[in-house]
């Protein structure tokens, strides 16, 4: 949702360079792993210089890794004459350094010259093996909810009751604290961060929103205490004490959405709110011996994405197997093609399966 009129452009701006950036930070893990797209349609975030054992790669959305090699290019020197070693993640990668080595070999040879270029090129790719790696072990650290995240929950939050009550209501004096907590830095503030943190399921909801869904509400109790409170994907939820008012009592804004569709969103204002004013104000203990549901919504999310991640995973498998084939629209599939692409994403599978690298 675009808000206007209600943070000027240059705050905003360093909101985004601050506790912006590292609340999308946090979650950017997340992200990649269910391809979780943002809110105006961007792709999920690409992780870069991933590295673990021997290799190096890039996540691409889905938790998929594309790999770059360390050292993609190496020269030796051997009896026979110059040995060039390439080892590349795909026939394009491996072209390309096959045309750097070329010319490289080329210019020393005093051959600097197209023809001697291509020939070296050939020469080179002459030798190309190709083979399926074993995946690599991902393990991705999130951490949610630091101080500056914090600040920007509770800047959208403050924004977002802004927008329900302007802007000259949220410049009274009662909302000193708050602002002055979303623009201290973390570590010269010495501000202790206003919130309580949720970590309780979530009431159910209209299923367009989907099982893990996105929510910044503010609102104000029958005595004028003004909150805000921010849940990211269902499982982790933040109440933020935003002040008081002297004339807004009992009123509530809330923003709702889907991640897994981000066109399912919702505004609600006056009219029926999909969260109870009293869920959220009520005093909670997220500790409780007997009924300890601090992980629910984690898990529910993590499933989620583990779904999305594996569909993600045959979809790519099933495309790839379709453009090695040489299908094309409209053509009729043979049964070569469909032997091709059979063993295809089976060899993919099984090396998948049992953590092996083999040659094809």
């Amino acid at each position: 949702m675009t808000v206007e009129n209600v943070i000027c452009s240059s705050c905003n701006q360093l909101m985004g360079n601050g506790p912006d950036e590292d609340l999308a930070k946090s979650v950017e893990g997340l992200r990649n792993y269910g391809n979780l797209k943002a809110g105006d349609g961007d792709d999920a975030p690409k992780i870069i210089g991933y590295r673990t054992k021997n290799q190096r790669f890039d996540l691409l959305p889905g938790g998929r890794p594309e790999i770059r090699p360390i050292r993609p290019l190496k020269f030796k020197e051997g009896e026979g004459g110059t040995v060039v070693e390439i080892n590349a993640s795909d026939d394009k990668h491996a072209d390309l350094l096959a045309h750097g080595a070329a010319k490289k070999l080329a210019k020393k040879f005093g051959r600097n010259d197209e023809v001697s270029v291509a020939d070296l090129r050939e020469q080179i790719n002459s030798a190309k093996r190709h083979s399926l790696m074993e995946p690599p072990e991902i393990q991705i650290r999130t951490e949610i909810g630091g101080y500056r995240s914090q600040q920007a929950m509770a800047k959208a939050t403050l924004v977002l009751w802004a927008k329900l009550v302007g802007n000259t209501e949220v410049l009274e004096r009662g909302y000193d604290s708050i602002r002055q907590f979303i623009w201290q830095q973390e570590s010269t503030s010495g501000i202790e961060a206003p919130t309580k943190f949720d970590a309780r399921p979530l009431p159910s909801f209209n299923e367009i929103y989907g099982s893990c869904p996105c929510i910044v509400w503010a609102g104000s109790d029958s005595k004028g205490r003004v909150f805000g409170y921010f849940r990211l994907y269902g499982m982790l939820g933040w109440r933020i004490d935003l002040g008081h008012s002297l004339d807004v009592i009992d009123r509530a804004i809330c923003l709702i959405s889907n991640p897994f569709n981000p066109s399912s969103w919702k505004l609600y204002t006056e009219e029926s709110q999909p969260l109870e004013s009293t869920w959220i104000l009520i005093d909670w203990d997220n500790y409780t011996a007997e009924n300890d549901t601090r992980l629910d919504g984690v898990t529910k999310l993590m499933c989620e994405l583990r779904t999305r991640s594996n569909e993600l995973f045959v979809d790519n498998l099933v495309s790839e197997a379709l453009s090695e084939s040489g299908l094309t629209v409209g053509q009729i599939i043979t049964a070569q093609h469909i032997s091709f692409i059979s063993n295809f994403i089976a060899k993919r599978l099984v090396i998948t399966r049992l953590q092996v690298e083999r040659a094809v």
